[in-house]
């Protein structure tokens, strides 16, 4: 367990400024094999939260995870996006990668999160103005089309990428977020 952690429970987490469900706040303490990634991505500022002070990016209780992908989910979210003509900023390239270390299961407890964060960033970081603007619009008007699009496409990135990956035997060329290995966001 993470010393550090300060909340006994889910819910508004006082040391990264933000609220986190039931499995966050597993993760906030230790636990799972992708915990230590959102832990250190939560210690950078990122993933919705706010750097504490005193960042500390490898506290005791965490057992680092040396495992290969569990799916193909964040790469199908990332074609998905480049398909509809969406360059992915940074930050969701990150979170994308993160999704390949995730379970079907996983991606589909934190979908509600998942669609939130992926609305915020497109309000600020989507590359196209019109793409800014039409999240902004849709949630101002509360059509939740912006919503529905967000879950078509998680949807469609579960059903894509369930298939646990073949391991990469050399390193290719090209960086392709499928071959990022850290959740960073």
């Amino acid at each position: 367990m993470n010393p550090i952690c300060e909340c006994p429970v889910a819910g508004f987490c006082t040391r990264h400024l933000m609220v986190k469900g039931p499995l966050r706040h597993q993760y906030c303490q230790g636990v799972g094999s992708r915990a230590i990634d959102y832990w250190r991505a939560w210690e950078q500022g990122t993933c919705e939260a706010t750097a504490p002070a005193n960042p500390d990016m490898n506290p005791e209780g965490f057992s680092i995870p040396a495992e290969p992908d569990e799916s193909s989910i964040g790469t199908a979210l990332h074609d998905i996006f480049l398909g509809e003509g969406a360059e992915p900023c940074e930050d969701c390239q990150k979170s994308m990668a993160r999704l390949n270390r995730m379970t079907p299961d996983e991606v589909e407890a934190i979908r509600g999160e998942l669609i939130t964060e992926l609305k915020q960033r497109a309000k600020t970081q989507a590359p196209r103005l019109w793409q800014r603007l039409g999240v902004m619009v849709d949630e101002a008007l509360h059509t939740g089309i912006a919503d529905a699009k967000f879950d078509a496409w998680i949807t469609q990135a579960i059903e894509t990428g369930k298939e646990k990956p073949e391991p990469i035997k050399q390193k290719s060329e090209e960086s392709t977020v499928k071959n990022v290995r850290c959740c960073g966001s």
